[in-house]
């Protein structure tokens, strides 16, 4: 769609109209199109991305899959490794919850408005997730058994995605994004005692997707700051030690819960860093471990679509599937003049 937009008044114009359909989309509802600054549009021809959440081991074979193809995105594995949370766009934006014992795909939020970002609690009782039903990306926890209703955990004029809970339990990590100064910082939430916010790292460039080590003392991320998307690791909370974990790209990066390895994803490869964090951290060499092509998160307010086993020895993963990546790209010149029509 386009629509006239008055940049002097910063304002519209007049009514949306359609340029291109249909549109391929990922997962994610993010369209696969771009327009040039000289006016030139592509896209890709299709209908939204279809992925199948699946365990795949450490040589890339698929072991089983746990859904039927649909609009699968975000996920997050329990502590205990016995249920996923996961969100679905199939109609609307919703949270669902997988037990994997029995199979049995349990709907966990049900506002009309978008809800995405589950995050565990350490205990595997409760789940903060993002919601857009007051306001743009607040945090709000609920039980993970469903007995309860969820209540606002946090509330500020920012976007707010959840990523990780520490350890012990004391603070959510959360991405913030559409900030007028930066545009993606991570922050922490202290959830005992003072429930006020803490900056974790607040830069010019692009910050998210934070994990806590599984000792709580680091935290993986995702910076722009190198001009590209690149994974790193600081030290928590004061952030002063600074190590660059990913080398040409790296989004997505996540640790084994032994603490003993750091995955993350590049276009077309899962990579794999072996690294020390007693006494102090030291990262490996980047290494590709594996060519299968799980789903990437696609933005800094997208939490990861992969996760790691408890005993590290496979992945729970969303695969692509019935996507036609060959299908054409189309190229359209002077798309504006078709406006006027």
């Amino acid at each position: 769609m386009a629509q006239p937009f008055n940049a002097d008044k910063l304002e519209f114009a007049g009514e949306a109209v359609p340029v291109a359909d249909p549109v391929a989309r990922t997962s994610n509802n993010v369209g696969y199109f771009s327009v040039s600054s000289t006016g030139t549009l592509i896209y890709r021809r299709g209908d939204r991305a279809q992925n199948q959440l699946s365990w795949v081991d450490r040589d890339g074979k698929v072991l089983s899959t746990l859904t039927e193809p649909g609009p699968y995105s975000e996920i997050a594995l329990s502590p205990d490794g016995k249920s996923v949370a996961m969100t679905s766009s199939a109609r609307g934006t919703d949270i669902f919850i997988l037990d994997l014992a029995r199979s049995v795909n349990s709907r966990f939020t049900f506002d009309p408005a978008p809800d995405n970002a589950a995050v565990w609690s350490p205990d595997g009782k409760q789940i903060v997730f993002s919601s857009d039903r007051d306001g743009p990306g607040n945090l709000y926890i609920k039980a993970s058994s469903g007995a309860t209703n969820e209540q606002l955990l946090y509330k500020s004029p920012e976007p707010k995605t959840p990523n990780d809970w520490s350890p012990d339990g004391r603070f959510l990590m959360y991405t913030t994004t559409g900030s007028s100064k930066t545009s993606g910082d991570l922050w922490y939430l202290p959830m005992t005692g003072d429930h006020t916010p803490k900056p974790f790292v607040q830069t010019a460039a692009q910050e998210g997707l934070g994990h806590f080590s599984p000792d709580g003392r680091f935290v993986a991320y995702v910076s722009s700051e190198s001009g590209q998307n690149e994974a790193y690791v600081r030290s928590f909370p004061d952030g002063n030690g600074k190590w660059q974990i990913s080398k040409g790209g790296g989004v997505d990066p996540v640790w084994r819960r032994d603490g003993k390895e750091i995955v993350y994803l590049t276009g077309t490869s899962v990579m794999a860093v072996d690294v020390t964090t007693n006494p102090s951290f030291q990262p490996g060499t980047p290494k590709v471990l594996l060519r299968t092509p799980f789903v990437q998160a696609g933005s800094y307010n997208r939490n990861s679509a992969y996760d790691f086993s408890p005993d590290g020895k496979r992945f729970l993963a969303t695969l692509p599937v019935g996507q036609n990546i060959s299908a054409p790209i189309t190229v359209v010149l002077n798309w504006q003049a078709g406006l006027k029509k």
